[in-house]
C-alpha cells in the first residue's frame, strides 16, 4: 500500500514539475515584455521632456500611455517571476525557530491564502476586462482617444501566473507534509546547467 501512495504521489511530482517548467517560460517571456516596455517608457518619457523643453511641445498622451499601459505592464507582468523566485515580503519574527515542517505547513496556509485572493483577483479582473473590451473603453483626454481596454488585461495575466505558482507550490508543500520527503519543485527558482533560467 505503501509504494502504491509513494508512485502515485511522485507521478503528480512530475505532472507538477512538467506545469512549473511551462509556466517558467511563459513568465519569462512576460517578464523580458515588461523589460521592453521599461525601455520604452524611458525612451518615450525622454523624449517628451525633450521636446517640452526644447520645442514647447510636449508628446500628447505621454500620460495616458505612462499610465494606462507602461505602468501597468511593468508592475503585473513580472507577478509571476516574483511569485516563482518567492521574491514577496516574508515576516519571518515568529517562524524563524520553529521546526521545517512545521514552517512549511505555515507556508501552506499562506500559499492556500495567496491562491484564493489571486483566483478571486483573475476572476473580477476578468470580468472588468470582458466588460471594457466589449464596450471600447477609451480615455477621457479631450485631445486624443485612447483605447483603454487592453491595459485593463494586464492584471490578469499578472495575477493567473501568480495563482498558478501559488498552486504549484501549494501542491508542493503538500506532496511534502504528506510524504515526508523533499519534493521535486525546488522552493526557488535555480538556474538551468547551462546557466539560463
Amino acid at each position: 500500500m505503501h509504494t502504491v501512495r509513494s508512485v502515485a504521489i511522485n507521478a503528480r511530482s512530475q505532472a507538477v514539475s512538467i506545469l512549473k517548467k511551462t509556466l517558467d517560460h511563459i513568465s519569462e517571456i512576460a517578464l523580458f515584455m515588461a523589460a521592453i516596455v521599461a525601455g520604452l517608457m524611458m525612451i518615450h518619457v525622454s523624449a517628451d521632456v525633450i521636446a517640452k523643453r526644447l520645442f514647447n511641445a510636449p508628446i500628447i498622451g505621454t500620460l495616458e500611455a505612462v499610465s494606462l499601459y507602461y505602468m501597468l505592464a511593468l508592475v503585473f507582468l513580472p507577478l509571476g517571476v516574483i511569485q516563482r523566485d518567492r521574491g514577496h515580503v516574508f515576516i519571518e519574527l515568529f517562524t524563524q525557530n520553529i521546526g521545517d515542517r512545521a514552517r512549511r505547513f505555515l507556508d501552506a496556509i499562506a500559499l492556500l491564502f495567496m491562491l484564493v485572493l489571486t483566483v478571486l483577483l483573475v476572476w473580477k479582473g476578468t470580468e472588468v476586462a470582458v466588460e471594457k473590451t466589449q464596450a471600447g473603453e477609451l480615455s477621457q483626454n479631450l485631445e486624443l482617444a485612447w483605447q483603454v481596454w487592453p491595459g485593463r488585461w494586464l492584471p490578469v495575466i499578472g495575477f493567473t501566473l501568480t495563482a498558478i505558482y501559488a498552486l504549484i507550490y501549494l501542491i508542493s508543500e503538500s506532496l511534502f507534509l504528506l510524504s515526508g520527503s523533499e519534493n521535486e519543485v525546488p522552493d526557488k527558482h535555480t538556474p538551468d546547467d547551462d546557466g539560463g533560467f
